[in-house]
């Protein structure tokens, strides 16, 4: 069909004849589509030709006039259309998302949602209608009451983002032809690089803005060619002394990021934290050093000194302190197993505060009528008595174990020394016992557990991180005498003297440290399938040594995320997570913890992904309080630290209901607090995270697989972690909170509801 000759100025009328009113109909909405696509093919045309005119003295060199006019004709101006006239003929739209935000007050006055724009309908307005709209100084924001020049607009359109500003020219200026409507059109490329100003025709003002989006979002390619070297691009639209900023930019596009199949074994204490604790053992070496130099020096000047002679003594004390000095922090530095290596460092520093404790305790008791210093000692066993006994009675140094040379002493297994030579000392005196009481009485009520090769590294027990006592167990494990069964009837209940009806029970019992008063073991702690998550543990990437180190210290962490506030640590290495969990979910794994190992071995197998945090021990640990004062429980769960070298800007706890509290953000050391449901959609609609199709479509696979397995145990009550990160714009997903099975206390609301 082809119309000639009619008057620009004027519209016509197509009249359609034929037999069939239904194929005239059809044939109708064909022209009526062709008509209005031929039109705004005009309008998108003279606004690319002022565009172009625009660019033109911007662009510095005829190359890059060239590759940027390339890139604007090769814009689809057309919607391909079928032969077919069958096909239904609708026309294209877009979905943008469209927000306000008041710039000088940093609030959200139009919180973000989406625009469904059609072209050529009612639903959008033209380029002309949208600009005077904004330069309307007569309009206020009705959320904060403010003018438009006071906001930001932002409009995003699938990977690209449109912010426009609104500013006004100094006082004086006016752009000409305010009064004829005269819209003008310019760019700036950086501080100086401005091109000419372009009056806008009245075809391309006609122009309708979702089109307009739609063509300036196309021509993205062109718009990075404009912000090379580092000169950001804007194009401005000016009416009389207003005008507006229009500049592009990529939107930030997430990904998710579900737990690795291995866990990287890496080093992260705190350098601070590490070497003042390094620091901490170094000068209380040396402050003993010195008190047993003092101490020496005043043995020295009393003049009824007999035995050994003190230059030996003092000989002896130099080549300690040098070859320590010489030694320690080399070996610290090279040790992989930090923490270990520290408890060792503490360990050696005891029992060589403890050796010179005996030496001097020998040499000052063989001055009869010297009363310098009162020891009294509190013996452990026949031997040892007789050992001491008959170094006070004959004033003899040879052959006693604390003459042995240090480094040879200190090359033997701490079970060797503590079966052969420990005793127990009550010092009491002013001369040398500042310091080496204070070693003895701090480092003397600690235990000390070899672990590792050749036995060298130490596992020390701290009442107030109680990881440091399920590294103790785990210490423990290697020695039979230690590991000790536990009998369940089948009902999965702890029991005694049970003899019918018994199950090989998962758990192995582990005491260690002795109460005085009541000859019981001071800690107790149930391993629960330790076998089992060892193996499991292989598979994540991480020896059973380093897992101890881990686990030897922690602190505690102050955590909202769920209804329950309970106790949670970090490991000072930042790799895990324990985390104190209820009765119920504790028995709840010992039903279902076969099945949960078949499922991460199948995962690790197939090489599949999993968004379930692992859990990689659980354990109860008991503490008996002196006195027979009572015990105290803990049911702990170790899992995985998914923000293990990461910064998390904030986390969301999703469950599922949004009835849920809002959580009113704080600030300070507790902006790590876990926000909830409500907060992440509030959050959603003020600031959207754009997630990519491939990361949205393999997060609901992989938790689609997740979620069929824990309603194949029974398992309904968890949740999903996210933790937003924007230096890597990665969305950190995982499944926790998943060891409490379904019972009817969980299902009752359910069929109320």
């Amino acid at each position: 069909m082809f119309l000639e000759g009619c008057p620009a100025s004027l519209g016509c009328t197509i009249l359609l004849k034929g037999s069939d009113s239904d194929e005239l109909k059809r044939v109708k909405k064909v022209v009526e589509y062709s008509v209005t696509l031929a039109y705004h093919l005009i309008l998108e045309t003279y606004f690319l030709l002022d565009h172009q005119e625009m660019l033109s003295t911007i662009l510095s060199t005829p190359q890059l006039q060239e590759s940027v006019f390339d890139d604007i004709n090769r814009v689809s101006l057309l919607t391909n259309m079928d032969d077919n006239i069958e096909t239904p003929l609708d026309f294209p739209s877009i979905r943008v998302l469209v927000s306000k935000r008041n710039a000088r007050r940093r609030i959200i006055c139009d919180p973000s949602h989406f625009l469904d724009v059609t072209f050529y309908k009612n639903s959008d307005v033209s380029l002309e209608k949208f600009l005077r709209d904004l330069f309307n100084l007569g309009s206020r924001c009705n959320t904060c009451k403010e003018l438009p020049q006071a906001h930001f607009y932002y409009y995003e359109l699938g990977k690209f983002q449109l912010r426009i500003q609104l500013k006004r020219l100094t006082v004086g200026k006016r752009l000409p032809g305010e009064a004829n409507g005269n819209i003008w059109m310019w760019s700036r490329r950086g501080k100086k690089d401005v091109s000419k100003k372009v009056l806008i025709s009245s075809a391309a003002c006609s122009l309708f803005f979702g089109k307009f989006l739609d063509l300036s979002f196309s021509q993205q390619t062109m718009l990075d060619k404009l912000s090379t070297s580092g000169h950001s691009f804007l194009q401005i639209f000016g009416f009389g002394y207003m005008v507006a900023m229009f500049s592009y930019s990529q939107v930030a596009t997430y990904t998710a990021v579900l737990p690795q199949l291995k866990l990287e074994v890496a080093i992260s204490l705190r350098v601070g934290w590490l070497e003042k604790e390094f620091q901490s053992v170094i000068t209380k070496r040396t402050l003993m050093f010195d008190e047993v130099s003092n101490c020496v020096k005043q043995l020295r000047s009393n003049k009824k000194r007999s035995g050994l002679s003190l230059s030996i003594i003092e000989k002896i004390l130099e080549e300690e302190r040098y070859r320590y000095e010489e030694n320690a922090k080399n070996v610290f530095e090279q040790a992989k197993t930090k923490l270990l290596s520290l408890n060792r460092m503490r360990w050696e520093l005891f029992l060589q505060a403890l050796v010179w404790n005996y030496r001097l305790h020998s040499l000052v008791l063989q001055d009869k009528d010297n009363d310098f210093i009162e020891v009294s000692i509190e013996l452990q066993d026949d031997k040892d008595s007789s050992i001491a006994e008959n170094s006070v009675s004959n004033g003899s140094y040879n052959g006693q174990w604390f003459w042995i040379s240090f480094e040879e002493l200190r090359s033997k297994s701490i079970v060797d020394i503590e079966k052969e030579y420990m005793l127990k000392f009550n010092i009491v005196g002013k001369c040398f016992q500042d310091m080496v009481n204070k070693i003895i009485i701090e480092e003397g009520s600690r235990l000390h557990i070899s672990v590792g090769v050749d036995h060298y590294f130490v596992v020390s027990d701290y009442e107030d991180e109680l990881s440091s006592l399920v590294a103790c167990a785990l210490a423990y494990l290697s020695s039979d005498e230690k590991r000790m069964l536990i009998t369940r009837c089948i009902n999965g209940s702890l029991k005694k003297d049970q003899k019918l009806e018994s199950l090989i029970s998962p758990e192995i019992l582990v005491t260690f440290g002795l109460l005085n008063s009541l000859g019981k073991p001071k800690f107790s702690v149930v391993c629960l399938y330790a076998e089992d998550f060892c193996d499991f543990r292989k598979h994540c990437g991480f020896s059973e040594l380093e897992y101890i180190d881990s686990l030897s210290r922690c602190e505690q962490r102050n955590a909202t995320d769920g209804k329950e506030k309970s106790m949670f640590f970090k490991t000072l290495n930042d790799m895990f997570i324990i985390k104190e969990i209820k009765s119920i979910e504790y028995e709840s794994f010992v039903k279902f913890g076969p099945e949960y190992f078949k499922y991460m071995k199948d995962t690790y197998e197939l090489r599949n992904q999993t968004c379930m945090a692992k859990v990689v021990g659980i354990y109860q640990v008991i503490i008996r309080q002196p006195n027979g004062r009572g015990e105290i429980r803990y049911n702990l769960m170790v899992m995985e630290n998914l923000n293990f070298g990461r910064t998390i800007s904030h986390e969301y706890n999703l469950k599922g209901p949004l009835l849920t509290r809002f959580i009113t953000p704080t600030i300070g050391d507790s902006a790590e607090e876990v926000m909830l449901g409500p907060n992440f959609f509030k959050d959603m609609n003020n600031s959207p995270i754009f997630f990519s199709k491939i990361s949205k479509h393999n997060l609901q696979s992989v938790v689609k697989n997740d979620i069929n397995f824990l309603d194949s145990i029974n398992v309904m009550d968890y949740s999903l972690l996210v933790g937003v990160e924007l230096e890597r714009r990665e969305l950190v997903c995982r499944i926790i909170g998943y060891l409490k099975q379904c019972t009817w206390n969980m299902s009752y609301p359910c069929c109320i509801l």
